[in-house]
């Protein structure tokens, strides 16, 4: 379904089940070779996404509750930014990313908190020793010999307001792809409809989701 590059527009495929806390993943298939990305940006991306919802709390006089928003690799070749949180949190988040990706400008001062975010998290970010054999072979999956955060740590520096803003052009010629998970008296699909094409999906009775 996500690895169809002739699907066009936005889809939003909500799959009904229950979990303690939804959690959603925003898809945007990568084009070999663009130049618009790289790992730096796209952590960007989603610490900007992260700032923005914040931001946008403190300013509305609201507490946003706890909420986690980071980059994964999908295995199809795409950006793979995902988040969890308590509903009415999880709606807005992937409303801001949507409002995000059209939007024709970066906002200098939210992309300097949100690097500085990305450098305080690889400064405090240490593998537990037990994990170090899988993290390892996940890099060597990726074709990668050393650790990602060494060229993530050089390159945040270089990433302009105008490289996030081309990524974001970029992003808008794309599909995109939001896959929420959790049950639908938590998450109301409706709430979802101006993020793009609506998709329910129900699971079968006795078929847990794997």
């Amino acid at each position: 379904m996500l690895r169809n590059r002739e699907t066009s527009g936005r889809h939003v495929y909500v799959i009904d089940m229950e979990r303690e806390m939804p959690i959603a993943s925003i898809v945007v298939p990568r084009v070999p070779g663009d130049e618009a990305s790289s790992p730096a940006v796209e952590a960007l991306v989603a610490e900007y996404t992260e700032a923005r919802l914040r931001r946008a709390a403190t300013e509305s006089g609201r507490s946003e509750s706890d909420f986690a928003i980071w980059v994964g690799e999908d295995v199809g070749g795409a950006f793979r930014v995902t988040v969890t949180a308590e509903p009415a949190t999880l709606v807005r988040a992937l409303t801001v990313f949507s409002t995000l990706v059209d939007a024709p400008r970066v906002d200098p001062a939210v992309l300097a908190e949100a690097r500085h975010a990305v450098e305080e998290r690889i400064r405090n970010t240490r593998v537990a020793p037990m994990q170090v054999p899988a993290t390892v072979q996940g890099w060597l999956s990726q074709g990668r010999r050393v650790d990602p955060r060494i060229e993530l740590w050089s390159t945040l520096g270089g990433v302009t307001a105008e490289a996030m803003e081309k990524w974001l052009a970029r992003a808008r010629t794309r599909p995109m792809f939001v896959i929420v998970s959790g049950a639908s008296d938590q998450v109301a699909p409706a709430s979802l409809e101006a993020i793009g094409e609506l998709h329910v999906l129900k699971l079968p009775a006795g078929r847990p989701l794997r």
